[in-house]
């Protein structure tokens, strides 16, 4: 009921500042009419306009369209349209952060298994690279020479419910020589684990697959999640 309570708030501030620039446009379409009024000429007792030529200013050389009725209706839409987009990405954005909340998260990279040896006379260096919807990157510790890495490493991370957790598996030695060296990967829907709004723990194993390569892959990739408490701690008495 609170979240939902939320959402109408919001709605209701972004329509408000819609509401707000059609006002702020209307009073602006009035000054217009006063100004065209003004350089028509005065009015006659009988409310009829007197005839007279109406000079819009010239642009002077320096591009000042202060004076310019023409110049003043497209300041004036401008003004409207700019408010009318700020207005709907405030709400955007206000409902996108009560219905897709913000939360910090420790990930612990834990270990792989029975990672793929690419060379017959030597085993990888493997390290992780961890990111958060394409940011945030954060990387492990290389380990010399095993097919079963144990990292045990935490990272703290921001993510929303809708983040995508991206964990790629290298060997450290042809990563540096080569730009190779790639191992698997895998990709962990946050919410599908874990609540992130209510907080809570995941552990989560996942098969290493590959990306975009040919190279042959295999193992499996343990992490787990934890939400951070934002909830102050009582103190004892």
């Amino acid at each position: 009921m609170a979240a939902t309570g939320k959402v109408v708030v919001a709605a209701t501030t972004a329509w408000r500042m819609s509401r707000r620039c059609c006002i702020d446009r209307t009073a602006g379409i009035r000054q217009q009419r006063a100004l065209y009024s003004t350089e028509r000429g005065p009015r006659d007792p009988d409310n009829s306009v007197t005839r007279q030529t109406a000079e819009i200013p010239a642009q002077s050389n320096d591009g000042d369209k202060t004076n310019n009725p023409t110049s003043a209706a497209i300041g004036y839409d401008a003004g409207f349209r700019d408010g009318y987009m700020a207005g709907f990405d405030y709400g955007h954005t206000h409902l996108e952060s009560i219905l897709n909340p913000q939360k910090k998260l420790k990930v612990t990279v834990l270990a792989a298994d029975n990672l793929y040896k690419r060379e017959l006379f030597r085993l990888p260096d493997p390290f992780v690279v961890l990111t958060v919807d394409g940011a945030q990157t954060q990387t492990t510790k290389a380990l010399k020479r095993t097919l079963s890495p144990y990292w045990n490493e935490t990272f703290e991370v921001s993510v929303k419910p809708s983040s995508v957790i991206t964990a790629q598996v290298f060997d450290q030695r042809k990563f540096k020589k080569r730009g190779q060296g790639f191992l698997g990967v895998i990709n962990v829907q946050v919410s599908q684990h874990i609540n992130v709004a209510a907080g809570g723990e995941a552990m989560v194993t996942q098969d290493l697959r590959n990306s975009n390569n040919s190279d042959p892959v295999q193992g499996r990739l343990a992490v787990q999640f934890r939400v951070v408490s934002t909830t102050p701690p009582t103190e004892s008495r």
